[in-house]
């Protein structure tokens, strides 16, 4: 997310930039740039939203505000990039700098954010002592009464005892 606003960024400081020199080629490539690094920032931040919102409610409410966040940046988009500042845009490429800048600054604020709350709880977790945490095999059980093979031919094993890390699969192809 961060590289990807970034790399956007650097396509406007590029077409603030090339607008100056007044040759086309490279103004060209600041605008191919622009819309090639562009649209990464909005499916990787879609689906980082995506895994980490809690449940499906949070999730749409998420989508939801992203959808309209993108709508709202089409209103005031074309306000940025007005007709008085035509044709070189040097206001607007400057606002749209220090917008994207103000983005990269919040995503950065999260991505330690989010780094020092896992740090922590991982601390806390290890720090807490777990009369349960028995290391010896024979307080795993399996169970397997009847095993069922799903179409795909997939044997199921669930672990007991509250400790089990999930469902074991052992496919048989």
């Amino acid at each position: 997310m961060i590289a990807g606003l970034s790399m956007h960024l650097l396509g406007y400081i590029f077409n603030r930039g090339f607008t100056e020199l007044g040759r086309r080629n490279v103004s060209y490539f600041g605008v191919v740039w622009t819309q090639v690094f562009g649209t990464f920032s909005h499916p990787l931040n879609i689906s980082w939203m995506s895994l980490t919102c809690d449940d499906s409610e949070e999730r749409a409410l998420a989508m939801a505000l992203v959808i309209m966040g993108a709508n709202i940046a089409g209103i005031y988009g074309a306000q940025i990039f007005r007709e008085d500042d035509k044709p070189k845009y040097r206001r607007a490429f400057s606002v749209a700098c220090a917008v994207l800048a103000f983005g990269i600054a919040l995503a950065i604020f999260r991505f330690l954010d989010d780094f020092r709350r896992r740090r922590r709880e991982a601390r806390r977790v290890s720090d807490t002592p777990n009369s349960d945490r028995d290391e010896s095999p024979q307080k795993w059980q399996t169970v397997q009464s009847a095993p069922t093979t799903p179409h795909n031919g997939e044997v199921v094993q669930v672990v007991v005892d509250g400790r089990s890390p999930g469902v074991s699969h052992d496919l048989k192809n």
